[in-house]
């Protein structure tokens, strides 16, 4: 018995019918957010691709209910490693009607060393019974890593956790509930630490990221940006000043769905972006509606602290639907292989998916950005597809790898990185144009904190207007970073200079 995700809608009027024993989300999540986006009662929405989109109640154990007379349509989702579960009852007047039902699993990732999580889930954690909500939460989306985070603003927080670091943790089974934060979230993008041991919050540094991180990574957490793949909220001023340092330990590319726009010209310069994904639950989102998959390894037995290495180590792909199987050579995603001269490498990549669901329909390899390989197919039928090919390392690159599910569901690899000594895996072409857009970032941040420092000097921000008196008053400390990673970049156009003379010796 497990917990599991349903939906009752009578037939043929498709109504609506709401389990007694559903878990209540809403003292925990959605009564929090101020928004009337959810229910109906305490159901919550999952937008989901394709016709398992809807309305889902929580459901942690089997259940039994009072429905009127009639037929009445049953849709069971336990993420996608199962196949959906769609079946007709009917119900007859004065008389029990029971239905067993088994989870069938197309696919068990986890044995083949690969474990889910959700890096973008808000909650409050302060008692018992809070967790074992949302432990149903995530073992009903089948999640064995939801990082539950607290989120602030410039004024407070919301969804307060008992504790941060292990002793805080919630464990049942291979489930496991991580305290964490989505902190600063201001005009230079919306920030989230993973597996901290406390938060890391200083609104007298809030428009300052590289604190930030510098705080989550003394305490052995992770430091990511989160919007990376939906856009917005100012996620790429955030990137275009800290990426250059490498202080970025993932960047979440899939939210309600895949968004590259943001992730490949970070790549394009020769910088490591290890993909990640979460579904800002409860804003718009639900636990593991898309999710990320870390590789511990065949013989690594699960803990949360190894899916967090895992992480560290790039080795990761997202998706909400099909799942890859990607290497060159022996390297999994995340994985740097060194050359000293060209060479050709052996290249495997493997998507599958739920035939009529996420069956694949399209598997491309990129490098550089570029598709370099691409297998499509129109039969709905088919649960998978390969490629098998040899590429050459030439001066370096990075590879990655997409497929798209018959229902419009994706996933994408975190890339496989080619090293050749004495260069940089970027794509040259590529270089200019996007350190020109990294200038334009810089410069909207240094106009922004400079308008609300005159603001400030000349006392015309209203004083309880946190957000725009912090940008001014710290709008000296933000300019002294904008500059930094200018000089970043004017050393990366220096190197690409010279890189293009080397090149053209070389060949």
């Amino acid at each position: 018995e497990t917990p599991f995700l349903l939906r009752i809608s009578a037939k043929p009027t498709g109504r609506l019918w709401e389990p007694a024993s559903a878990v209540d989300l809403g003292p925990i999540m959605t009564k929090i957010t101020g928004m009337k986006i959810y229910g109906p009662g305490k159901g919550i929405t999952y937008y989901l691709p394709g016709n398992l989109r809807g309305p889902y109640w929580v459901m942690p154990h089997c259940f039994e209910m009072g429905l009127p007379p009639g037929k009445w349509d049953l849709l069971i989702y336990h993420g996608p490693e199962y196949h959906p579960v769609r079946e007709t009852i009917e119900v007859k007047e004065g008389e029990w009607t029971r239905k067993k039902i088994t989870l069938d699993r197309w696919i068990d990732m986890a044995e083949k060393g690969w474990y889910s999580g959700d890096d973008h889930v808000h909650a409050r954690l302060l008692s018992s019974e809070d967790a074992e909500s949302i432990l149903a939460f995530a073992e009903a989306a089948d999640i064995q890593v939801a990082n539950i985070l607290e989120m602030g603003n410039e004024r407070r927080t919301w969804y307060p956790q008992r504790g941060f670091g292990p002793d805080f943790r919630v464990h049942d089974g291979d489930t496991v509930l991580v305290p964490g934060q989505e902190d600063p979230r201001s005009y230079f993008g919306h920030i989230i630490g993973m597996n901290l041991k406390s938060m890391a919050r200083d609104t007298s540094k809030y428009f300052l990221n590289d604190w930030v991180a510098e705080a989550i990574h003394e305490q052995g957490g992770l430091y990511g940006h989160t919007h990376v793949g939906q856009g917005g909220l100012g996620i790429l001023r955030a990137m275009s000043v800290l990426v250059p340092y490498e202080v970025t330990d993932f960047n979440s590319i899939m939210q309600s769905a895949l968004g590259t726009e943001r992730y490949y010209p970070f790549l394009n310069l020769g910088f490591k972006m290890t993909a990640s994904a979460g579904s800002d639950t409860p804003y718009g989102g639900a636990v593991g509606v898309v999710r990320v998959f870390a590789y511990l390894g065949e013989d690594e037995p699960f803990s949360a602290d190894a899916w967090f290495n895992a992480i560290k180590r790039g080795r990761t792909f997202v998706t909400n639907g099909p799942m890859i199987d990607f290497r060159i050579g022996e390297a999994f995603p995340g994985d740097e292989i060194e050359v000293k001269e060209n060479r050709p490498l052996k290249l495997h990549a493997k998507a599958s998916g739920v035939p009529h669901i996420s069956a694949p329909l399209s598997l491309q390899v990129i490098q550089g950005g570029e598709v370099i390989k691409e297998l499509k197919s129109t039969d709905p039928n088919q649960g998978s597809m390969e490629i098998e090919m040899e590429i050459e390392s030439g001066f370096g690159s990075w590879v990655a790898v997409q497929a798209t599910g018959l229902d419009g569901s994706q996933a994408h690899t975190t890339p496989i990185y080619i090293r050749r000594e004495g260069y940089r895996f970027w794509n040259m072409d590529r270089v200019p144009e996007v350190i020109e857009a990294r200038y334009k970032d810089l410069d909207e941040m240094d106009q922004y904190v400079t308008e609300n420092e005159d603001l400030l000097m000349q006392k015309k921000i209203p004083h309880l207007d946190h957000f725009r008196r912090f940008a001014g008053e710290q709008a000296g400390e933000v300019r002294k970073r904008t500059k930094a990673a200018r000089d970043q970049y004017k050393r990366l156009l220096n190197i690409h200079q010279e890189e293009l003379q080397k090149r053209n010796s070389d060949n």
